[in-house]
């Protein structure tokens, strides 16, 4: 890191960073940003279903009707894989925003220190507090013990606390304002050093953007309880996807849909127009960023209203309409993410001016890399589209 970062902490000024003194990026800055968002959005997919899906689960699996526990047990089932995954995307947009904005993003989490590396910690124990609670489910559903119950709402709390450091950190990250402020308060400095201590519940849209998140949460839930119906039917599964249960998801579906929108548009009402600066409004409201920021806004009604209209169908492309729906909800968001932070770092630290230095082997090594893990991902959707085929089709000789 270089004294510039550092020189920010110490004072209540922003000096800019001077580009041509950084090394050069090691690809092009549209490598950059397609992938930290492509990456951004993957994670945001699974772990907006540990977010709100996990705490849903845990309590219909205490309280829900016969068909509200079957869709806790297989939501249940299947978050182990869904968490893994969901670990493994959120690496992605962390590598690259690291690439992009090491002057920005590692004074932040030294600011916060101690919260930002007890994620490591919170999240092994969590992950396998997950493993246990799922265990209980296939063992006996009817009857978990009330320690491994309360280890899974412990496990789904946390979670949701080490989504909210994360805010806390990026939020901290693109606001180099605020270091001067979290350096100095409550005597977070002792002879020059940081205690790690500090964090970004003062700024003004933190809770908004925490907020945000939950609203998007609930359309992912919903798109994903469809493609559950839809796509991941298993032959001889011990909780088939019965028309009761069709109708049932059917619905809880459309209310999530539903709930998550007029979240977000509360939400996001109060992000834009009560702590976004005039000239935030002006950059993103441009006529480049406006069909981004309008997409990021209609996104989650868009989601809303094509679950409700196919929420019941048993066509299978129109039944997961509302996933696909979901994933340009989260792409838009993810988009306006970026812009929005390129504009609040963009008098600290100008990207666009970076010189670039091709580093090939690398590059080609991600590519490969990412490239394999795709197709792993379509192989393992296809055998389970092929497993629901090969079940409807036995059924018909039936």
């Amino acid at each position: 890191m270089s004294f510039t970062s550092f020189e920010i902490l110490f004072s209540s000024g922003i000096p800019s960073v001077n580009v041509s003194d950084l090394p050069p990026l090691p690809a092009p800055l549209w490598f950059i940003e397609f992938f930290k968002v492509l990456g951004f959005v993957l994670h945001m997919l699974m772990m907006n279903l540990w977010l709100v899906a996990l705490p849903l689960a845990l309590y219909l699996s205490w309280k829900g009707s016969a068909e509200g526990k079957k869709w806790a047990q297989r939501i249940i089932r299947q978050m182990p894989v869904i968490i893994t995954f969901g670990v493994n995307f959120g690496i992605v947009p962390l590598l690259f925003i690291q690439v992009l904005y090491p002057r920005a993003f590692y004074p932040a989490t030294i600011l916060m220190g101690w919260s930002w590396l007890s994620i490591i910690w919170m999240l092994i124990p969590a992950y396998y507090g997950v493993y246990l609670y799922m265990f209980a489910i296939k063992k006996d559903a009817e009857n978990i013990p009330g320690w491994k119950y309360f280890i899974g709402w412990l496990s789904s709390l946390t979670f949701i606390l080490i989504g909210f450091i994360f805010v806390n950190g990026l939020t901290l990250t693109a606001s180099p304002e605020m270091w001067h402020h979290v350096w100095m308060e409550s005597g977070n400095e002792v002879a020059g050093a940081t205690l790690g201590l500090g964090h970004a519940l003062s700024h003004p849209a933190l809770l908004a953007r925490w907020a945000i998140m939950f609203g998007l949460a609930f359309g992912t839930v919903a798109g994903w309880t469809l493609l559950d119906v839809h796509l991941f039917r298993r032959p001889n599964s011990p909780l088939p996807i019965t028309d009761e249960y069709r109708l049932w998801a059917g619905k809880f579906a459309s209310r999530c849909a539903l709930l998550g929108s007029i979240i977000f548009i509360l939400a996001g009402s109060h992000y834009v127009f009560a702590t976004w600066t005039d000239a935030a409004k002006q950059t993103m409201f441009s006529d480049k960023m406006f069909p981004i920021t309008a997409l990021a806004a209609c996104g989650p009604v868009l989601t809303a209203i094509i679950t409700c209209t196919f929420s019941r169908t048993q066509n299978i492309f129109f039944g997961l309409l509302p996933f696909l729906a979901q994933i340009i909800s989260l792409s838009g968001n993810a988009l306006a993410r970026q812009g929005l932070q390129i504009f609040q770092l963009y008098g600290y630290l100008d990207i666009t001016h970076m010189k670039i230095n091709w580093e090939l082997p690398s590059m080609w090594l991600f590519l490969g890399t990412f490239v394999g893990g795709v197709l792993v991902i379509v192989w393992m959707l296809y055998t389970a589209g092929m497993a629901v085929k090969n079940k409807n089709h036995s059924h018909k000789k039936i």
